[in-house]
């Protein structure tokens, strides 16, 4: 039997061409790495760092913020309730209930300044001894 021997361009194939394209991926790829970090970077140092205007510039630290809020109008109450008090009326010396306390008949609620009306009670007594002084003198 004889061996048959093949040609010699068929036994090696040609590496230089296999090697060609891998080495001009591998650049395209390295080419791309290098232009993708390379522009922004250059980019980046090209517009330089911007000076902030001064007016913008503040410190930092530790203090008391106060804030004043003024308006006008009127105020309305949510609710409104007449209360009526035995007498000719006056401020309120002390009251004693709270908001939303349950509260029974005949219980006191509030107590009116009542000086007022003492003051009155003795002018009133010192007509009345006036009177009666008077009367007396009259009746002599």
């Amino acid at each position: 039997m004889q061996s048959q021997v093949e040609p010699s361009s068929q036994l090696v194939k040609p590496l230089f061409k296999k090697s060609r394209k891998k080495r001009w991926i591998y650049s395209g790829v390295a080419a791309v790495v290098v232009l993708g970090t390379a522009i922004p970077l250059v980019m980046h140092q090209l517009s330089g760092p911007t000076a902030l205007p001064t007016s913008t510039i503040y410190t930092v630290g530790y203090g008391t913020i106060t804030q004043t809020v003024s308006a006008s109008g009127t105020i309305q109450p949510a609710a409104s309730v007449n209360l009526n008090f035995q007498g000719s009326g006056g401020l309120l010396k002390k009251v004693d209930v709270t908001i939303g306390q349950q509260v029974t008949a005949g219980q006191v609620l509030a107590q009116v300044d009542d000086t007022t009306a003492k003051v009155q009670l003795i002018q009133a007594q010192a007509s009345v001894t006036q009177a009666q002084a008077n009367l007396a003198t009259a009746q002599t």
